[in-house]
């Protein structure tokens, strides 16, 4: 089963805490293989 480019560009890694339209928008245009470190940040952070 491959993963085509655009569902790599879309992917938003699971949350804690819930996350707005906006947010989400903003975080796919981060690159997909550091997206996942860099919602961990922001959820450590906003805690």
């Amino acid at each position: 089963m491959a993963i085509d480019s655009k569902e790599l560009e879309d992917f938003m890694p699971a949350t804690e805490l819930e996350w707005s339209d906006t947010a989400i928008a903003r975080m796919k245009n981060v690159p997909f293989f550091v997206r996942k470190s860099v919602v961990r940040g922001i959820e450590q952070y906003a805690k």
